[in-house]
Parts: structure tokens; sequence; C-alpha cells
């Protein structure tokens, strides 16, 4: 889990490509779903444990594109943030 979340760094840092933080948006986001609690999420509680000790990381990504320029990038940004805010009440 450390060199994906090493990957999803590096893109969220880039300042050059809006596309490249766009990507890392949506692939936090899925994250954030993918431990997220529902109904149709029959795995949340095994995705749970697995992302927990990089779930700090991860939100702190998805913290840092909250002020992206592209709304999109911040849109998913937000709603990642907040999901892992609710799963592990960080």
């Amino acid at each position: 889990m450390g060199t994906a979340v090493g990957i999803l760094t590096a893109g969220a840092g880039d300042i050059k490509y809006h596309q490249v933080r766009s990507e890392v948006a949506r692939a936090v986001l899925a994250i954030a779903k993918r431990v997220e609690d529902g109904p149709e999420n029959h795995n949340a509680a095994e995705s749970k444990a697995i992302f927990e000790n990089c779930s700090n990381a991860v939100r702190d990504i998805a913290r840092g594109l909250c002020n992206d320029t592209d709304p999109t990038t911040q849109q998913k940004s937000q709603l990642a943030r907040d999901s892992f805010g609710k799963t592990y009440g960080v």
C-alpha cells in the first residue's frame, strides 16, 4: 500500500497537468467508496481493514486536492475526504 500511496502523492503534486490530478482524485474517491459501509458494498469491513494503515495519507491527498483549479477534481476530492471522515472518524 505504501507504493500506491506514493504514486497517488506524486500524481497529486503534479502542478503541470490537471488531468493527472483529476485521475488521482478519481482513484482516491474509488478507494473511499470501497471502504464505505452500505448495502451495495458487501466487502466494506475487509476493505476498511486493508486501507486503515494508509487512510490518513489518502485523506491528506484528497484534502490537498480539494483546492484544485479543476472543479471536477475539487468535487471528487471533497467527496473522498468526507467519506474517509465518516468511515475512519478522522
